[in-house]
């Protein structure tokens, strides 16, 4: 699990971003497409998934997307995070253990980021649970703490 940056934006669409991610040994590079247009952070998991986060750069009704990639790029799931008239940033983000985050987004307001394990199974694709569990924390934290 590693929280480095190193998904760089190769353009931005209306309302997208196409991203880019080398890889070493000369293999070729992780390319994806996810909603929002600022990249907001990353991790690399274990397993070789990724989870990135983007808005969509609207400081006063901010909506926060949160993406799980897999190793090629594809989008595996996807949870977005938003109130109506509620500005939101990302910030004090941490990572726990490998798929476990937390970071705050809404003022006064924790949240923890979970990435499940991948269903395995012959009723996968039939009873389909979402990767991505999000829930507030009770630890508040404030916007005016440095990340």
């Amino acid at each position: 699990m590693s929280s480095d940056r190193r998904f760089v934006i190769e353009e931005r669409l209306a309302g997208r971003l196409r991203l880019y991610r080398d890889r070493d040994g000369g293999l070729p590079r992780i390319e994806a497409e996810i909603e929002g247009v600022v990249l907001e952070g990353e991790l690399a998991l274990d397993s070789g998934e990724f989870v990135v986060w983007s808005s969509e750069d609207c400081p006063y009704e901010e909506t926060l997307h949160i993406t799980l990639l897999g190793p090629e790029g594809d989008v595996l799931d996807s949870v977005d995070l938003g109130r109506a008239m509620q500005p939101g940033v990302f910030q004090n983000f941490k990572a726990l253990s490998d798929g476990v985050a937390e970071f705050d987004f809404f003022p006064e307001q924790r949240h923890r980021l979970e990435v499940r394990d991948a269903p395995c199974g012959l009723l996968t694709h039939i009873l389909r649970r979402s990767r991505l569990k999000l829930t507030p924390t009770d630890q508040a934290t404030t916007h005016d703490k440095p990340t």
